[in-house]
């Protein structure tokens, strides 16, 4: 009888995604927002997030905790405008990414209405 063997290996590769995402702002009020709270990622894996934005009118405060931000939007900006953010993850010898992206919607309402005289 020859000896049988049986070799078996996996490798357990972590999957991560990035989602997009949608930031509500109304100026001169600070929203924090987590970027990550709805990307796609393995439990335990250290991910690092990369925010680039390219809007006037929004002030950016980051947060010790990864993927959380917060933005205020200055008054007087009533355009929605756009970012995007990368995921990386370290893989020795590799670098992992993937990519998303982040739309703010202003609402600056402060020229709906005009009281004059509280009347």
């Amino acid at each position: 009888m020859q000896p049988l063997f049986l070799i078996v290996s996996f490798s357990q590769k972590s999957y991560f995604k990035a989602v997009n995402d949608t930031v509500d702002l109304v100026p001169g009020i600070p929203t924090t927002f987590n970027l990550m709270a709805n990307d796609i990622f393995t439990s335990g894996d250290t991910i690092h997030l990369v925010l680039g934005i390219n809007c006037y009118g929004i002030l950016i405060k980051d947060s010790t905790v990864t993927g959380i931000k917060t933005f205020t939007a200055i008054p007087g900006y009533n355009v929605n405008c756009h970012g995007s953010y990368m995921l990386y993850k370290l893989a020795n010898p590799l670098v992992d990414t993937s990519h998303a992206q982040v739309f703010f919607r202003i609402h600056d309402h402060s020229f709906d209405s005009l009281n004059i005289n509280n009347i």
